[in-house]
């Protein structure tokens, strides 16, 4: 009972720890790790222990300040970044995730009795689930690079990604056996800017393809925009290709919905390096589908077509 209880608990963990990403989990997710390994002793049943002990301290969370500790307070312009070394891609995912998570209760509050605009509390989540895994490559020296992913630092720009052909089917028809997914990003941690793209390819064409940048002004403001073709497999649907064009700080989100032609290998217009935009100039040239707005509290929603 004792083995059982000490391997739910390190399953518990490792999920919400690789889950935080941050410096002290990484380190703390390493000692469950080992910890792992000598489940039955006399010595990971120590280990285990003292892990759990420790849980009270380490993880509380404050929902006025929004801070876990010291390192990661919310508020400044940095968003708890910490510089540390090895933990670039989670700090990044992390200040950008606090950040956008600030307008869910306005959002989640927002109702439209109109069918086709269901999915608009979606919108302003389409980036971040885009670029979701990112901070999993901070832990390759944990779980390996079985699917050929890849981290490299060089000074101030992380390169990273992964590439792999799938060994059978899955669920969806847009992942055959034979595919090759691949996923690539840069990120500078100094100009504070991603670039992270992911396709998928059969028999030697792109299947499918999805673009997402972000830039972190010095003011606070986070300008994005995330570009992507699906695959299509029922004739019944729009092919189409999907825009999605952001901006946003502590107190506004701006978020633009369109569509552009069914082309995969779809050029675009990149926002790095171009300041401080608003979503109608990085829309110009698509068709526009519709805006979702946050503004003093309040999630209203403008269909263009």
């Amino acid at each position: 009972m004792k083995k059982f209880l000490s391997l739910m608990l390190v399953i518990t963990l490792v999920f919400s720890l690789s889950s935080c990403g941050k410096p002290k989990e990484i380190k703390e997710l390493e000692e469950l790790t080992k910890a792992l390994s000598k489940i039955g002793t006399e010595e990971g049943t120590k280990a285990l222990n003292e892990i759990a002990d420790s849980l009270d301290d380490d993880y509380s969370y404050d929902d006025e300040d929004y801070s876990y500790d010291d390192d990661y307070s919310y508020g400044d312009n940095n968003y708890g970044i910490s510089g540390e070394p090895g933990s670039e891609l989670s700090d990044f995912y992390t200040i950008y995730e606090n950040a956008i998570s600030t307008f869910e209760g306005p959002i989640n509050d927002w109702e439209t009795d109109d069918f086709f605009m269901f999915d608009a509390a979606m919108d302003y989540l389409t980036p971040s689930l885009h670029f979701l895994t990112m901070s999993l490559y901070d832990l390759l020296e944990i779980f390996g690079n079985d699917e050929g992913e890849y981290k490299e630092v060089k000074g101030n720009i992380i390169e990273f990604g992964k590439e792999y052909t799938r060994e059978e089917d899955g669920f969806s028809p847009a992942d055959k056996k034979g595919d090759v997914y691949v996923e690539k990003g840069v990120l500078d941690n100094s100009a504070k800017t991603l670039l992270f793209e992911s396709y998928s390819e059969r028999d030697g064409g792109k299947l499918s393809r999805a673009v997402t940048e972000v830039e972190f002004l010095s003011d606070g403001t986070f300008i994005v925009q995330t570009l992507r073709k699906n695959a299509l497999f029922d004739d019944r649907l729009e092919d189409k290709g999907d825009a999605y064009f952001m901006v946003f700080d502590s107190n506004r989100l701006e978020i633009i919905r369109a569509k552009f032609s069914p082309d995969v290998n779809f050029s675009y217009n990149s926002i790095i390096g171009k300041g401080k935009i608003t979503p109608q100039d990085m829309a110009q040239g698509y068709t526009l589908v519709r805006k979702l707005t946050v503004a003093d509290g309040v999630a209203t929603v403008e269909k263009y077509e």
